[in-house]
């Protein structure tokens, strides 16, 4: 009776080493400053990934993306960051930043415990100066704002699937 209970893990064990020796991860930064003017607007449009914003005393609008993706190869990971196309524009009073995400195949997302999963997912850091109109979205993440009122940030912050939280 004693045998199957390790026999149960040994074969969990055995099907789960081959995805986790066979996933390859990818992490990158990228980052933009703008240089802004007095009650600026700023825009963040993101597709999968949390968003953290916070207020400063400068006079830029600073930005940075952790890039994170999860592939069965090294290739593969290489592959989708290459196709990452971000849209950053900015002139004295708006700034907005977005990033065009390559296609992945639905097949591409599932694993059956062979190490093919595929994922990719953008994490934002935002600092922006008092008095900012501030729209930022995510489809799937979560929106921390760490803007006290005092900062007088106007904020339209939407996820479609994940909190958004104001501290």
């Amino acid at each position: 009776m004693r045998l199957r209970p390790i026999l149960v893990f040994l074969t969990a064990f055995l099907l789960v080493l081959p995805a986790a020796a066979g996933a390859f991860r990818l992490e990158e930064v990228r980052q933009w400053s703008f240089p802004v003017g007095e009650n600026p607007g700023f825009e963040l449009e993101n597709v999968n990934g949390n968003i953290r914003v916070e207020s400063w005393e400068g006079s830029s609008i600073e930005v940075t993306a952790e890039i994170r993706i999860k592939a069965p190869s090294k290739s593969k990971a290489r592959s989708l960051y290459e196709g990452i196309e971000f849209v950053a524009e900015s002139d004295a009073s708006h700034a907005s930043v977005r990033a065009v995400l390559p296609r992945i195949r639905q097949d591409e997302f599932q694993d059956f415990g062979f190490g093919e999963h595929t994922a990719l997912r953008i994490r934002y850091a935002v600092k922006v100066p008092r008095g900012t109109s501030l729209t930022v979205s995510t489809v799937n993440g979560d929106i921390e704002l760490a803007l006290p009122e005092s900062a007088g940030v106007k904020v339209e912050a939407l996820s479609a699937h994940g909190r958004v939280s104001r501290k």
